[in-house]
């Protein structure tokens, strides 16, 4: 039987919205609270056995369950009115309880999805005999006969995911990783993620040789059907601004490139709109181009510009999960999620308050804590040389200030510099 909205089990990772509640229905024994830990962190479980622990220090104690459920309720519907993804650990057996679920989800536009543990009886029973709080074969057998029931409900409810397990194996090997469609693309590559341009177009068009890419009737591509991820900052402080951006929003038409935007970027953008920013910090030499343009040519420029920018994401997620690009960096407890915070350090990075003998700002090494399994690929700050550390790779090569122009090749995760 598959339900609607149902989940193959082809993929090892499953993406979901953040702003997500996760319905766990199952039998005691059959793993639902081994998948929670495995795949989130505790914090974000709400379980009515712990419920029960923590008004009478017993987990077994059924006289309270009607205030148990009344606080698993109460502290699902909090997590959710602050926009906090959740995990609902209950059986879940009965219509009424997953309805009360959902409604609470609609009421804070929280997507659902159901995780249908419908493992045979035997390995419920088998499983239960090696917990801690172990809940008997009556107990277990009453439940199957009720999970029974449920699957056949499941057919007229709404979910926006379900997911059957159907073995322990099945459990074990699905990943889940909350997410957002505004980030989120479904390429996989191959991909060649360029760092800090800022205007330097002849050392642009040497790295794009040397990649292989060719001149068409429309726009450079990749004989091999390669892409593009140009890291941002892409303007100022060079002598060819407008024509990197051409090149730039010409392939990101095309489809044959990616972009997300830089604190230069975002500077230029805000100038266009007619906001008052200070000309610096190599701003002025894209400002300067773009007044020389012809009437018509700076109408096209801003337009484009505007598209391109307002367009872009501040990062973007490929290749389920595995790769992340941002132009300053990105945290790793951040990947999936948007906001103000997170969008600042894309932009920016994160600094320690204090500017160093050259009078720029002494910038945080994000990337020593980060501890995730998402390759990051970012730029912004200028190094010497790419180094790789715990997953992250920094590509500016301070190709504007007389260092290198980098790309980084993924899947292959080699450099090739000009």
């Amino acid at each position: 039987m598959m339900y609607k909205n149902q989940v193959t089990l082809s993929e090892s990772t499953l993406a979901i919205p953040y702003t997500s509640l996760l319905i766990l229905v199952g039998t005691a024994g059959a793993g639902k609270s081994t998948f929670a830990q495995k795949n989130f962190p505790r914090n974000m479980s709400v379980s009515t056995d712990e419920c029960r622990e923590m008004l009478c220090g017993s987990r077994r104690n059924q006289r309270i369950s009607e205030d148990a459920f009344d606080l698993f309720y109460f502290i699902t519907e909090k997590r959710l009115k602050n926009s906090y993804p959740t995990i609902v650990d209950s059986t879940a057996l009965y219509r009424k309880n997953r309805q009360r679920l959902r409604k609470i989800a609609d009421s804070y536009q929280f997507s659902t999805t159901l995780i249908f543990f419908d493992l045979s009886l035997e390995e419920c029973l088998q499983n239960d005999q090696g917990r801690t709080f172990s809940v008997g074969e009556e107990v277990i057998k009453r439940q199957f006969r009720s999970l029974q029931k449920a699957k056949e409900q499941l057919e007229e409810e709404s979910y926006d995911h379900i997911v059957v397990f159907k073995s322990r194996e099945e459990v074990e090997n699905l990943s889940i990783r909350f997410t957002d469609s505004l980030v989120e693309r479904e390429d996989k590559g191959p991909f060649d993620i360029i760092g800090d341009i800022h205007g330097c177009y002849d050392m642009l068009m040497s790295l794009l040789d040397k990649l292989g890419y060719q001149k068409g009737e429309l726009t450079y591509t990749h004989p091999q059907g390669r892409k593009i991820i140009f890291l941002g900052d892409i303007c100022d402080r060079g002598e060819e601004n407008v024509k990197v951006f051409d090149l730039v929003y010409s392939m990101w038409q095309h489809k044959v490139a990616y972009y997300v935007p830089g604190n230069h970027c975002d500077k230029l953008y805000r100038y266009l709109l007619g906001q008052d920013v200070k000309l610096l910090h190599g701003l002025d030499k894209t400002v300067h181009e773009y007044e020389n343009l012809t009437t018509p040519a700076q109408e096209k420029f801003r337009k484009n510009f505007q598209e391109l920018f307002s367009s872009s994401p501040y990062y973007l997620i490929f290749d389920d999960g595995k790769l992340v690009v941002s132009h300053a960096g990105i945290l790793g407890k951040w990947i999936g999620q948007i906001g103000k915070k997170i969008q600042s350090f894309c932009l920016h990075g994160s600094t320690t308050g204090k500017t160093d003998e050259k009078g720029l700002p002494v910038r945080l090494n994000w990337a020593s804590g980060y501890k995730g399994d998402s390759y990051i690929v970012y730029g912004h700050t200028p190094v010497k040389e790419a180094v790789w550390q715990n997953r992250t790779i920094n590509i500016d090569l301070g190709a504007v200030f007389g260092g290198k122009l980098c790309a980084l090749r993924y899947p292959e995760k080699k450099t090739m510099t000009v």
